[in-house]
């Protein structure tokens, strides 16, 4: 996610602070799901305007897991309506350390493979920090 300054704003000809720019999408996030792509500009979240990144994580981290939220995004200077079902996002980073620490671990037989994976959570914020 992007804060629009004036000069992106101006290039979607959006006021500043009205909306953050979704640069990056993460594939099978949330966003994706929802029919989000990159540089569309997120202007409103379950009825709450956006003007910010921090502002749009706080409107989203406010709803539930599994709520299905409307979401209005600017794209290609259209409005459009879209819904979002909120998910929980697993943080690769854990899951690569604790992967690359058992391989390491297995590499020198001081552990068997587990069953299981290590997971964990955070709130998807439509961030995924994907954008």
């Amino acid at each position: 996610m992007a804060e629009l300054n004036p000069k992106i704003a101006g290039k979607f000809k959006l006021p500043v602070g009205l909306g953050v720019l979704a640069y990056q999408i993460t594939k099978n996030s949330a966003a994706e799901k929802a029919g989000i792509e990159p540089l569309d500009v997120i202007v409103e979240f379950a009825g709450e305007k956006v003007s910010d990144p921090g502002n749009f994580q706080e409107i989203v981290e406010r709803k539930p897991v599994g709520s299905i939220q409307d979401i209005k995004i600017y794209r290609k200077g259209k409005e459009i309506m879209l819904k979002v079902e909120l998910a929980t996002l697993e943080d690769p980073t854990l899951q690569n350390k604790g992967s690359d620490e058992e391989a390491s671990k297995e590499k020198k037989g001081k552990s068997k493979p587990k069953a299981g994976k290590n997971k964990a959570s955070k709130k998807d914020a439509g961030k995924n920090k994907e954008k």
